[in-house]
């Protein structure tokens, strides 16, 4: 379809916008015309017509005279929401548009294929295969390429593809990474075609939750765009996250007891149990006086609501995590301290310790003066 049957088709907003696309670009100012194509694909949801339409007539020509990068990035948005059988081609024709071996074009390339790999993960068996193939071929071009920052298309994409296959094979450290590294470029050109935000901040919230290796919460609970999807989706589990930080064993057992949407089999269960038992260890532990040092399992079992025969093991895993270094007394049923990780210190006491400390140097400097006078 040329520019005119699809200009008679639609609406004076889209007609005028095509008919300065077209002038810009037969006057080869292609620039002014990448500034109009954007203004397209971050403020609509174009028809698969419309969009097919713009690449067809536009970018097609275009990929020559545009920055790849601006490039794969308008191709990404325009064809985020279409069906894989009118979007898909034509993202892989903007593929072999970018084969050229400057960077940009690489990473251009690279983008535009984490596009087609996400969509190969959700439709077809093979599509783990091709997203491992793809991230690894990213990270061997990085490896090779000059010290500068990754692009942020380039990011954004890799840690999309990086979120979804690590969710799929419940590489939750994996999802973690991935899901902040999103976040850090949330609200800019760059992540404009990603239309899951919140599916992205649920699964990294939860990922924290089903991370062995995360058991402290307090970083999540100060990221409110994280904590209002896992709000959204799963009220259970964020009201389990808020219990566990804040040490309510009891509420937090039972919430597992009673059953969350999000924990689906038997082993999801054991490991937030888990964690909720190692969370409250720590917490009794850093909230003992600091001259305490031997702790007996009793004591342990009590603060963690579990029995004193699974004490032993809790210490074992928390020693192998490095959540605490110290030494296990099994004859006397004890355990001796050495070291405890260090909780995470929220936002507002760190306010309040600044203003101690500017309060307490101010008195130093008068102390000083007066002392000078004396």
């Amino acid at each position: 379809m040329d520019s005119s049957s699809f200009i008679g088709n639609h609406s004076a907003e889209k007609t005028s916008l095509v008919e300065a696309i077209k002038r810009a670009a037969e006057s080869g100012l292609w620039h002014e015309a990448t500034v109009l194509l954007f203004r397209i694909a971050e403020t609509r949801s174009p028809s698969a017509e419309y969009a097919c339409h713009l690449y067809d007539e536009f970018l097609r020509p275009g990929a020559v005279f545009m920055n790849p990068l601006f490039h794969a990035s308008i191709v990404l948005q325009l064809f985020a929401g279409i069906v894989d059988g009118e979007a898909v081609p034509r993202v892989e024709d903007a593929i072999a548009a970018h084969s050229g071996s400057t960077a940009e074009s690489m990473e251009a390339k690279f983008a535009l294929q984490c596009g087609v790999a996400l969509r190969q993960i959700v439709n077809t068996p093979a599509g783990m295969d091709t997203a491992r193939s793809t991230v690894r071929d990213i990270q061997i071009y990085l490896e090779t390429r000059d010290s500068r920052p990754m692009p942020p298309l380039l990011s954004v994409q890799t840690n999309l593809l990086r979120l979804e296959s690590s969710w799929v094979s419940g590489d939750f450290g994996s999802v973690m990474s991935a899901g902040m590294n999103i976040h850090a470029h949330r609200g800019t050109t760059w992540a404009a075609h990603v239309d899951c935000f919140d599916q992205i901040w649920t699964k990294t919230a939860l990922a924290m939750l089903f991370s062995p290796e995360v058991i402290d919460f307090g970083e999540l609970l100060q990221e409110k765009t994280l904590l209002t999807a896992l709000r959204q989706s799963s009220p259970q589990a964020y009201e389990l996250v808020v219990c566990i930080n804040e040490g309510n064993t009891a509420r937090a057992s039972e919430i597992i007891t009673n059953g969350i949407d999000c924990l689906q089999t038997a082993a999801d269960v054991q490991v937030v149990r888990e964690k909720v038992a190692l969370a409250s260890f720590l917490r009794h532990v850093r909230q003992s006086p600091s001259d305490k040092r031997r702790f007996v399992f009793t004591e342990i079992a009590e603060a963690c609501q579990c029995t004193p025969e699974d004490v032993e093991m809790l210490l074992l895993k928390a020693l192998e995590r490095g959540f605490v270094t110290g030494k296990i007394d099994g004859r006397c049923g004890s355990f001796l301290v050495e070291n405890v990780q260090p909780g995470h210190i929220p936002l507002d006491a760190v306010c309040v310790l600044e203003k101690g400390l500017t309060n307490l140097i101010a008195s130093v400097a008068r102390c000083e003066t007066f002392l000078d006078t004396q």
